[in-house]
């Protein structure tokens, strides 16, 4: 029952109260008249310009984060700009402290100086007039109150050192049935310790930044600031006197925070983060959680996500399927099939692992390389290979390397036995040069060295299907054939199943 018209309105402050529109062109011209920048993108542009202007004025940079932008974007018609300040002396809480209670909580852009954070702050106002003062002194007034509600907890926290908290970790719950986080850090340090020995890490620096990586859950301030776990944790690190490795790894053992941040860039946030995550994921299969639509208990594909980033972009050489399998021992309930508790946490990563890659790699090739393999062993192998065949079949000579593989794949596929190469049974001087040549290509090569000597053994095999019959009337000397070229399939093997690929 709403009809439709030609009237509008304006900005509530605005002299132009009442729109009237003769056509739909007028629309967007006459409401700006009436202090309404109806263009999204317009209202947009016209914030970071005019916000980068009055940083200027006062000599300051402006930090405009995408998100905020949008927020501040969309709760505007008419954004004016306006600096307000605060005491310097709330510059000594924790920088990530203070910036989120200006951007997070108040929807403020901070300002800094030679990369500084300084006490003064922009807050994009709605408003038509040139009466600012209430709007500073208002917007002055509430972010007082939040920083000194910040100092106090720093100055309470900060009281006694970071390692003084760990014991207050046993009164919270990590899950129902799953232990406390003080139990949880004990598991992390166990499979931090592993994964140290398999990358020959620190492990002194490592087993510190274990233990306290959750220590700072039982603080005052992160209690209040929940979102800034790790941040807080770094800063109280350094004050009470620890390592400045340990104090980024506290930090960065969370990293990424999301699909789009970046992964920890120390040995010892990289290493505790994927323990931490593995631990996580492994809890929440391990109660028989499901993770599927909407449904994503404690954040699992994140945390596997991170998992997956951080081990291939740091090229980490870690045996994601033991780790697995150390997880699942070390949890605190009944576990009655672990070897099916353990394929369904492999197969999630595999699955996660995948997507990650595909934008990357074509499918085939992804397919192709982790085929028959345990792919999650050794990721710095797989990516090595993804690459590998991603260049081969790119290559002008793979059409006939492509059909050499798959015409020996195609042939032995039924067959379920294979035994050693007789020599004696060799009828035809083409299995004899076959033979010769696939003996002759060591086992302990690197791939790249590998590939480019089955590239060179591809006319050998073309001859011998041009001259030899494989299925022979005498089935010892078919079967021989068998063997021979599963021993020469088996080589094109430790490279991917090129019988995946589709050319």
């Amino acid at each position: 029952d709403v009809k439709a018209s030609n009237i509008s309105r304006g900005h509530r402050f605005s002299i132009h109260k009442e729109i009237v529109l003769s056509n739909p062109d007028e629309y967007l011209q006459k409401l700006e008249e009436a202090n309404v920048i109806a263009d999204v993108e317009k209202r947009k542009d016209t914030i970071i310009k005019l916000s980068t202007e009055k940083a200027k004025e006062i000599g300051a940079e402006i930090a405009i984060d995408d998100e905020l932008l949008d927020e501040i974007t969309y709760i505007t018609e008419w954004p004016v700009p306006v600096v307000c300040s605060f005491s310097e002396k709330y510059l000594q809480i924790p920088e990530k402290v203070a910036v989120t209670v200006m951007a997070v909580h108040q929807r403020y852009f901070p300002l800094y100086k030679d990369g500084k954070l300084i006490n003064k702050f922009i807050t994009v106002s709605n408003f038509v007039g040139d009466m600012f003062e209430n709007i500073k002194s208002g917007n002055e007034r509430v972010v007082t109150a939040r920083l000194e509600d910040a100092i106090f907890f720093v100055k309470e926290d900060t009281q006694k050192p970071l390692i003084s908290y760990l014991d207050d970790l046993k009164g919270v719950t990590f899950q129902k049935g799953l232990g406390s986080m003080y139990d949880k850090t004990q598991r992390i340090s166990i499979l931090s310790e592993y994964i140290a020995k398999e990358i020959n890490a620190p492990w002194n620096t490592i087993k510190r930044t274990a233990l306290l990586c959750k220590a700072d859950l039982v603080t005052k301030l992160v209690f209040e600031f929940t979102e800034l776990q790790g941040y807080i944790g770094f800063d109280y690190a350094l004050r009470s006197g620890e390592a400045k490795e340990v104090a980024k790894g506290i930090m960065e053992h969370y990293f990424p925070l999301n699909t789009e941040s970046e992964t920890a860039s120390s040995i010892e946030g990289q290493v505790v983060g994927i323990a931490d995550k593995i631990d996580t994921i492994t809890a929440v299969f391990a109660e028989g959680r499901k993770v599927s639509g909407s449904q994503d208990p404690l954040g699992v594909r994140r945390a596997a996500l991170g998992i997956l980033k951080t081990v291939v972009k740091n090229n980490l050489k870690i045996n994601l399927s033991e780790l697995i399998t150390m997880a699942i021992d070390n949890m605190p309930i009944k576990i009655e099939n672990k070897e099916k508790l353990n394929n369904t946490i492999r197969e999630f990563l595999i699955n996660r692992l995948l997507i990650l890659l595909s934008d990357t790699y074509k499918h085939d090739v992804l397919e192709a390389c982790s085929s028959d393999k345990d792919v999650l062993s050794d990721l710095k192998d797989f990516t090595e290979r993804l690459n590998l065949v991603s260049s081969m079949v790119r290559s002008e000579n793979y059409s006939q390397f492509h059909e050499g593989i798959n015409r020996i794949i195609r042939i032995i596929k039924n067959e379920k036995e294979f035994a050693n190469v007789n020599e004696n049974l060799f009828v035809n001087e083409q299995e004899k040069n076959l033979y010769s040549v696939i003996k002759n290509i060591e086992d302990n090569i690197s791939y790249e060295h590998l590939s480019e000597k089955l590239f060179t053994i591809v006319p050998v095999i073309t001859e011998f299907f041009d001259k030899v019959l494989v299925n022979d009337n005498d089935e010892k000397i078919k079967q021989n054939r068998f063997n021979l070229l599963n021993v020469v399939k088996t080589k094109f093997s430790k490279i991917a199943d090129f019988s995946k690929i589709v050319f």
